[in-house]
């Protein structure tokens, strides 16, 4: 269940399962491994904003994932 996203040169973030796991308990609006695929292929598109760091990349899902999440609840809101 773990996902390879690109970041700057030629590596790869590896957002293992527990950070997954962690995902789907802190964010229960949103699905979690569409939003990631949804990161990959941005980031895969858009070589310029890969970030530098395996950290990096964890800390942009996190705020990606968080803002989905906001965007629900204001759905759910109204």
């Amino acid at each position: 269940m773990s996902i390879q996203i690109k970041i700057k040169g030629n590596g790869f973030a590896i957002v293992d399962n527990e950070t997954i796991e962690c995902y789907i308990k802190d964010f229960p609006n949103v699905d979690v491994m569409k939003e990631l695929n949804e990161i990959r292929s941005y980031m895969d598109c858009n070589p310029q904003k890969r970030k530098a760091t395996c950290s990096g990349v964890k800390k942009f899902c996190w705020l990606w994932l968080r803002n989905v999440n906001n965007n629900e609840q204001l759905k759910i809101k109204l």
